[in-house]
Order: structure tokens, then C-alpha cells, then sequence
């Protein structure tokens, strides 16, 4: 009978052993080695953590309630973050990044979405055991929980290490307060907390190695592999059974081989094999996660879906913004009163301009009327609340039941277009517009905008009895602000059943023309002490921190702030300065202006990042880029273009978390980094900015991104020239204008033209004048086809000598070069191929583009 018992017993454990082998739990060592203290502390851990658990399951909290709640916006980002050890798992991290987020990332795109993994620690060579790690990794967790309505895509990758434990000291209380740090955890395993195990998410999946592994590798390599402290070895073991239990259909237990050692990165590496199982198992896990979470539905996206998309994000930023105003109560009822009456006592109402001949918003051009209401403009210097303000207003409005159109420049990419915001109008006053007119609402010309406008607003003071209130923020950050015809599509006065609220900073350009015609003006006055005082209270209360009320009132008094941006900039230095003892030395040194305490933060930021300059990089990139840096390109963009080597995904983290109240990301159907406040570019342009040779080389690093990695045309097209005319590169710029197809497809004539002038030579080229030359073309050259660039179609004779558009008949003016270039070109030389062009040569062409104003008499050269 005992044999039987023995028998039984080992048949047991056998099959337990089977099963330990199948979900990657197995184990080379017994209960025996761990001793009763050992046991202790790692259930106290779990003790912890369960009890976390419970709290999340009778509290619990979702991302995606609150602001996301009043719309059915869904992302198109897909944000993947990847957890584990690090030394050990070198291999599957180059397959995941080889292979499977390749794949994912395409099959997303036809999706239209986009794909962007999170692997913070790929590209350093060792495990980072600081506090502002700890941070980092558990900040990018949670990014990725805000951007996947609370369920992160989330990818553990467990071995035979449970990870670096910090100890007391090492952990930062930020990370206890804000992430419910557990002490005695690994940051590997505080990753899978933060990220799956407390929610239990249903888009992670953890892939657990067959241990067997290690009999393939040398045993000098072990400790790369395996944790040699019993105590992290239990950590390990009961970390898998946890999550076993918890998560028993999202573990995969995966095999791979011991191939060889290789030296190919510059430092012995082992190398695995056979992870093809392993690649399959992330990728149809990922892709079935996705699915689930952003269901497709096929169709073909038109101009509808794209402004509803468009709507919902400026909605989504108003929500955000309205929740930070402190203050301006008073302003703020007196905005109401005006939307609700169109007129306000309590303002100040401006006389017209006296220079009425000089007049862009010409009343002439508009249907008005005696009845018709004046506009209302705020004006208030950049950091002073202004949007906040004119966002807890839109919100409220919007609330109350009114008919509301509302615009907040700047709060996504496309909102900075004038085209975008007047189509937006129109379809408005219009909603139910027949499928001819919207086809000519999505006419890019504002002139032909403004005519549709014009008939909108005429129609809807006849016919419609529903007020209609118009809210438009930022108007100084319109594209081409300071062009003569700025705002000239704005109307002098609006219906009187229309009342429009406008705002700005104190930009000329915009105040000249706003203030043309008689308006109700709304200047911010500075923010009361009792305010200012709120906004510090509420900024630092997010970090469960407080100030003492006399240090507060030092602080206020001493440096003079009167706007929250200031003071959110001032509570920022001192959340982050280290001895509490001495913040009152600390207040006594800061600057008594906010343009030189940002420069003091400019200084500080980059003197702490002197490793690898990644903040100062990161801020002057982004004030000489076009309109703020794409957020899924930015490890490219900070890394080396000509080298194409990304920059480590932790570095920008790092930097992103330092850079955080000064950066903003906007954006849905592309994300684009840029500055939360004009306060804080000017600031990088006269401080870091402050020679031609510091604007040319960031402008070219940008020029060298966009030209040679980046995979989009468009995106290339639209971002080149700019930056190759500003880092004053004209030869590059005449190469890509006349040899890239993708400028030719992707600019159109007017631009191309425009980048054409700024690169050609100015000397004049008169046929009365001695020395200078028709420009010619042989015949063979005349009846070739792209010669000015390679998709170009048109015949040569027939194109643009400068831009290569197409030269329509009459309009069409014959080019000439100057004294200067006619020994080149003159004595009826080809332009093209330098042959004498003979007899049968045709004059070469500009396009009306090319030839309008002085540009038939101007040298049609390039001045390189």
C-alpha cells in the first residue's frame, strides 16, 4: 500500500511538472532554499498588493469617463509598451522590433491607425537604476493608459530575473504618492502592476521562456540570465503563479535555442534562436487586442468624417483647458452677458480706425446691415489665461443650450489653417448644404471661401431665428499672420441674430485689423494675489504637496508675478528644488520678470542634461519647426539622419518628463509636439536661438530628417522647402524642386513658385537692356518631357523655366536671363543641355506665377 502511495505520488509530480513546463512556471530550485524571512516579505508584498487590488475594484477609476465621455472620439494611436528585464531579453527585443512592430505598424496604417511602440529601455546597454527612471517608465504606462481608454497595450517578457529592486532611498516619493509604489518590488514588476495586473487588463499578455534555455548557454552568461539571490528567486516564482491565476488566457509560454556568442554589437552577446513561435504569439495577440478595443468598420474616410474628427479634438482641448481657470469671474460674466445680448456696458467699445482707405476688412465687401453686431475681442498677453478663459466660456455656452460654432487655434494641427476654420463656418450657417455647395466648401482658396461665407451669412440673418454664437481663440496664431491681407475674410460687423466673441495676444498685425471697424474690447487686467495664490494651491496640491502660506505670500510679493503662467512656471522650480528648508533662499533668488525666470529654467534644464543634450535639442528643433514636431517621428528627428540612428526611446522620456510643463501634444489624426505657451518660444529664440549659424543648423538637421527618412511624401513635401530655404541650403532646395517627383506631385503651382522667387536671381533682364539673353531651348529639349522634374508630363517648351508648372497660352510670359548668367545661358545656348539651340530653338517660358509683378523683367535664373 505504501509502494502505491509512492507510486501516485510521483505520477503526481510528474504531472506537475508538465504543467509547469507548459505555462513557463517551472523551476529549478524548492520552497527549502527560501528561509521564513524571505516568505515573510514577499507575502507582505503581496499582501499590499492585493489589498491595491481590492481598493481598484470597489473604487474603481477609468481614464476614459470623464472628458472623453462627452464624445464618441476614438483614437487612432495605438500605443504599445514593452516590459521586462533587460539584459536577458537583448533577442526578442530585436525581433519585436525587427519583425513584429513592422508588421503591426502596416497592418495598423490600413486600419488608419498608427502604431507606437513604448520601449523605454532598448538602446542602453545596462539596467538605469535612478529614481527619475522609476518615474519615466511608470509616466509612459500611464501616457499609454490615457491614450487606450485605461487599457494599455502591454507586453511583458519574463525570464528567470525579476529585476532591479530599489531600495527606500532609491524610490521617489512621487512614485509612492502618484503610482502606489509597493516597496521590495522590482521596477519590472511595479511596470506590470501599473500596467495589467491591478486592472487586470484585457490587452496584456505576458510571454514566459521555457527556463530550458539556459542549458544551452555557457555559464560565464548565467548571470545575465538568472537571479542568484534566493530572495529575487521567489519574487520571480510566485510573480509567475500570480499571474497565472490572474491572467489564465493571457500567458504564453514560448521555447527558442542557444545559437552562439557574437560580437557584432561591440560587446559579447548571446545570441537565441527559433523565436518564430514567439513572434506569432505577439503579433496575433496584438492584432486581436486591437480589434477588440477599435472595432473596423471599412469606409472610405471623406471631408465630413474629417471635420467631425477635427470638431471633437478642439472639443476635447476645450474640456481640458476650461478645468484650468482660477479666477476672472468677473470677466468671465461679463463675456456671458455679451453672448447672450451681443452687447456689453461693461466694456470698452473702440471708435473706427481713422485710415479708412487703408482698410483689409473692407465694409464693402460684405452684405450689412444697421442691426448687425459688432465683434467682442479679448486681448491678453500670452500666459495671462486667455484661452482658459475663452475655453470655460465655449464650455459653458455649449452647455447651456445655445447654437455655438467654436474654433481654438493652435489646439491641433490643422486648426492653425485659415481654410480649415472658414469651411468649418460655412457647413455651419449651412447644415444642410447639397453636395454641390459642399463641393465647394472644400476649396482650398480663401477668396473663394470668403465669397460662400459671405452668401452663409446673408442667408442665415433671412432665415433663420436661432442665435448663433461664434467663438474664435487665438487668432493671432492663424497661419500667414502677417501677411497684408490678414483677417481680410473676417466680416466688419455680423447679423444681428449672430454674436462673436474673438481673441488675441497683442499682435499688430491682428490688432490693426481687428480694430478697424468699431468692436467691444476686453483688455485681461493681472490676476488678483488671492488668484494667483489658487494656482498655486491647485498646481501643487496634484502632487499632494503645500506651501506655506507665508512662503506664498513671499512669494507673490516678492517677485511681482500678476499672471498664472508665471506663477504655474515659479511653484514648478519650487515643487522640484530639493531642501524644503531653504525654499525661502530659493524664492528670494528668483527673477522678478517671467522672460528672465525662463531663461533661468532654460539654463537649469539643459545644465542637467548635459550627457546628451537631448533638451536643448528638442527645444530648438521645435521653434524652428513648421508647426511643432510629429510626435510618433520624434526619436528619429532627435537622433542622427545621416546615420539613421534613432535616439534611445529613454533618453526622449527622460527628457519629455523634464520638458512636460513647457512641450504640449495636440493633435488626433497626427500628434504634433510644440510649445504650451508663445512665452516659452520667444524665450527659446532670444536665449538659445541668438545667431544665423545657431538657426541654419537646426533648420538643416530638420531639412536632413524630412529629406532622408522620412517615409511620407506629403509630410516631406509639406516640411523640405521650408526648412531648406530657412537653413539658406538653395542648391539643395533647386535639386529637390527640380529632381524629386514628390514635390512636383505634392506642392502645388502657387507654392512651388513661391520657393522658386526666393531662390532666383533678382538682377533685371530687360530685352532693352545690352548683355542680357533670351533663355532658350533646343528643339529636342523643347519636345522632351521632364526636364524641370521628373513627374512632370508636359512637353518643356510648355513648362515654367523656374517652377515647371504648365504655361497656358498667352498667360504664358518668354524668360530672359541677366548680364550676369548670359554667358552661361546667352548666345542662344540650351538651358537644359548647354547645346547651341540654333535656329529651331524656342524660347523658354514663366508661368504667370513665375512672371507676375517685376518677374517678367527679373533674371530667370537660380542665384546659387
Amino acid at each position: 500500500m505504501f509502494r502505491a502511495y509512492k507510486q501516485a505520488q510521483a505520477a503526481c509530480n510528474i504531472d506537475n511538472s508538465k504543467e509547469e513546463t507548459q505555462t513557463g512556471i517551472e523551476s529549478d530550485h524548492s520552497d527549502d532554499e527560501f528561509d521564513n524571512s524571505m516568505q515573510s516579505e514577499v507575502k507582505k508584498v503581496w499582501s499590499e498588493i492585493e489589498k491595491q487590488c481590492q481598493d481598484k475594484e470597489s473604487n474603481p477609476t477609468n481614464v476614459n469617463t470623464s472628458s472623453r465621455s462627452e464624445t464618441a472620439m476614438e483614437s487612432n494611436t495605438v500605443h504599445v509598451f514593452v516590459s521586462s528585464t533587460f539584459t536577458d531579453f537583448f533577442n526578442e527585443r530585436e525581433v519585436l522590433v525587427k519583425k513584429v512592430f513592422p508588421e503591426l505598424k502596416e497592418w495598423c496604417q490600413e486600419r488608419g491607425q498608427k502604431l507606437i511602440e513604448c520601449d523605454l529601455r532598448w538602446g542602453i546597454p545596462t539596467d538605469t537604476s535612478s529614481s527619475d527612471t522609476i518615474l519615466v517608465c511608470l509616466d509612459e504606462i500611464e501616457k499609454c493608459c490615457e491614450v487606450n481608454k485605461g487599457q494599455p497595450f502591454f507586453i511583458n517578457l519574463v525570464g528567470e530575473r525579476y529585476g532591479w529592486i530599489p531600495s527606500v532611498e532609491e524610490t521617489p516619493d512621487e512614485a509612492r504618492e502618484k503610482y502606489g509604489w509597493i516597496e521590495g518590488s522590482s521596477i519590472t514588476f511595479m511596470e506590470v502592476l501599473q500596467g495589467a495586473y491591478r486592472d487586470k487588463n484585457p490587452n496584456a499578455a505576458f510571454f514566459f521562456r521555457n527556463r530550458a534555455v539556459l542549458d544551452g548557454i555557457p555559464e560565464s552568461f548565467h548571470s545575465r540570465f538568472q537571479d542568484k539571490e534566493p530572495l529575487a528567486r521567489l519574487h520571480l516564482k510566485t510573480m509567475k503563479k500570480k499571474i497565472q491565476e490572474r491572467f489564465p488566457n493571457q500567458v504564453f509560454p514560448y521555447s527558442c535555442k542557444f545559437k552562439q556568442v557574437s560580437v557584432s554589437t561591440g560587446r559579447e552577446q548571446v545570441e537565441l534562436t527559433d523565436l518564430d513561435e514567439f513572434a506569432e504569439k505577439v503579433t496575433s495577440f496584438l492584432k486581436g487586442a486591437i480589434e477588440r478595443t477599435y472595432p473596423y468598420s471599412p469606409h472610405t474616410e471623406t471631408e465630413k468624417d474629417l471635420q467631425s474628427q477635427e470638431k471633437d479634438s478642439q472639443w476635447l482641448f476645450a474640456l481640458d483647458k476650461a478645468k484650468d481657470l482660477i479666477g476672472r469671474v468677473t470677466e468671465l460674466e461679463i463675456l456671458k452677458d455679451f453672448v447672450k445680448t451681443g452687447m456689453s456696458l461693461s466694456m470698452e467699445q473702440t471708435a473706427a480706425a481713422d485710415n479708412g482707405s487703408n482698410f483689409v476688412r473692407v465694409r464693402e465687401n460684405w452684405e450689412l446691415e444697421e442691426s448687425d453686431n459688432a465683434i467682442c475681442v479679448l486681448e491678453g498677453s500670452s500666459g495671462w489665461g486667455k484661452t482658459a478663459l475663452m475655453c470655460r466660456l465655449i464650455v459653458d455656452t455649449v452647455k447651456s443650450g445655445d447654437y455655438v460654432f467654436f474654433h481654438i487655434v493652435n489646439s491641433t494641427p490643422n486648426s492653425v489653417h485659415v481654410e480649415s476654420l472658414l469651411r468649418q463656418l460655412v457647413l455651419v450657417l449651412n447644415p444642410e448644404e447639397d453636395e454641390k455647395k459642399t463641393d465647394d466648401v472644400e476649396s482650398n482658396s480663401v477668396e473663394d471661401l470668403q465669397k460662400l461665407l459671405k452668401l452663409a451669412l446673408a442667408r442665415y440673418r433671412n432665415s433663420s431665428d436661432k442665435k448663433l454664437v461664434i467663438f474664435i481663440d487665438g487668432l493671432n496664431e492663424l497661419e500667414n499672420n502677417d501677411i497684408y491681407d490678414h483677417l481680410s475674410w473676417l466680416p466688419p460687423t455680423f447679423p444681428h441674430n449672430i454674436h462673436c466673441v474673438v481673441s488675441t495676444n497683442p499682435h499688430p498685425p491682428t490688432t490693426a485689423r481687428l480694430y478697424e471697424h468699431p468692436a467691444f474690447k476686453m483688455t485681461l487686467q493681472p490676476m488678483t494675489s488671492e488668484d494667483l495664490a489658487a494656482v498655486a494651491v491647485k498646481y501643487l496640491q496634484a502632487f499632494s504637496k503645500k506651501l506655506d502660506p507665508d512662503l506664498l505670500n513671499s512669494l507673490i510679493c516678492k517677485t511681482g508675478v500678476d499672471n498664472p503662467l508665471w506663477m504655474l512656471m515659479m511653484t514648478e522650480e519650487l515643487r522640484i528644488f530639493g531642501d524644503f528648508r531653504a525654499l525661502k533662499d530659493k524664492i528670494d533668488k528668483l527673477p522678478n520678470n517671467m522672460e528672465e525666470l525662463l531663461v533661468q529654467i532654460l539654463d537649469r534644464l539643459i545644465q542637467e542634461d548635459d550627457e546628451n543634450e537631448v533638451i536643448k535639442k528638442v527645444l530648438c528643433l521645435t521653434a524652428c519647426s513648421r508647426h511643432g514636431l510629429p510626435s510618433d517621428s520624434i526619436l528619429k528627428i532627435c537622433g542622427n539622419a545621416e546615420r539613421k540612428e534613432e535616439l534611445a526611446p529613454l533618453y526622449w522620456a527622460r527628457a519629455h518628463r523634464q520638458l512636460k510643463p513647457y512641450l504640449r501634444v495636440f493633435g488626433r489624426t497626427e500628434e504634433v509636439l510644440t510649445f504650451s505657451h508663445e512665452a516659452v518660444l520667444k524665450a527659446v529664440q532670444s536665449h538659445l536661438l541668438t545667431s544665423w549659424d545657431e538657426v541654419t543648423k537646426w533648420h538643416t538637421l530638420l531639412a536632413d530628417y524630412y529629406q532622408f527618412w522620412c517615409d511620407d511624401p506629403r509630410t516631406k513635401a509639406y516640411h523640405l522647402p521650408y526648412h531648406l530655404e530657412s537653413a539658406r541650403l538653395k542648391q539643395r532646395l533647386v535639386d529637390f524642386l527640380r529632381k524629386d517627383p514628390d514635390s512636383y506631385t505634392h506642392i502645388n503651382p502657387w507654392s512651388r513658385s513661391s520657393f522658386a522667387k526666393k531662390t532666383r536671381c533678382h538682377m533685371m533682364a530687360q530685352e532693352s537692356m545690352a548683355s542680357t539673353a533670351a533663355m532658350m531651348l533646343c528643339q529636342r529639349c523643347s519636345l522632351s518631357h521632364r526636364g524641370y522634374n521628373p513627374a512632370c508630363t508636359w512637353q518643356n517648351k510648355r513648362c515654367c523655366v523656374l517652377c515647371g508648372s504648365l504655361c497656358m497660352g498667352s498667360t504664358s510670359i518668354g524668360a530672359r536671363v541677366c548680364s550676369r548668367h548670359s554667358f552661361k545661358y546667352g548666345h542662344k545656348k540650351c538651358v537644359l543641355c548647354t547645346f547651341i539651340a540654333g535656329s529651331s530653338g524656342v524660347q523658354a517660358q514663366l508661368c504667370r506665377n513665375c512672371g507676375f509683378g517685376s518677374g517678367d523683367r527679373t533674371c530667370a535664373c537660380y542665384d546659387l
